[in-house]
């Protein structure tokens, strides 16, 4: 399943390399194949490695050196990442497509959108009675049987937003 995938994907990336092109236009010759020999490696590795004893095993060393009760709160100042990395360049006196205004606007707006949906979302899900919607839904034949997995993940996820 996985080569029929990669297969039917590279097909088309790689048929819009033969198209024809307009002879009226002249335009400069690129090779889509070198451009996209990067990407095609990164994605059919992917495919070929998902769910692989390779990964699984790299899973369970990494769990194993790690544990199971590692917590970081790194999450917390990672999203001011970009915030810093382009007043650094711009301290450092690297050229920006946009003025330092722009920036600072474009930043501004970005990152009140992304508070506003994820504090939506987040009470959403908080305020969502898992348990109750399984125990509605069970008896009458509604639930497909993958949707207790879920709700019952979702449930610990918010038992861990809550404490």
């Amino acid at each position: 399943m996985k080569r029929k995938i990669l297969t039917v994907l590279v097909i088309f990336i790689l048929g819009k390399a033969v198209a024809q092109l307009d002879s009226t236009s002249v335009k400069p010759k690129t090779n889509l194949l070198k451009k996209s020999l990067v990407p095609l490696s990164l994605i059919g590795a992917g495919i070929l490695l998902s769910d692989s004893g390779f990964e699984k095993s790299f899973n369970t060393s990494s769990r194993n050196w790690i544990g199971n009760d590692f917590e970081t709160n790194l999450d917390d100042y990672t999203r001011y990442a970009p915030v810093a990395t382009i007043f650094m360049a711009d301290v450092a006196g690297v050229q920006a497509k946009n003025h330092w205004f722009d920036q600072t606007k474009n930043l501004t707006i970005s990152m009140i959108l992304t508070d506003v949906f994820t504090r939506a979302l987040k009470k959403i899900f908080t305020n969502l009675d898992l348990m109750a919607l399984m125990k509605m839904l069970s008896p009458l034949g509604i639930l497909p049987s993958p949707l207790p997995l879920v709700l019952s993940f979702m449930k610990n996820i918010k038992t861990l937003v809550h404490s």
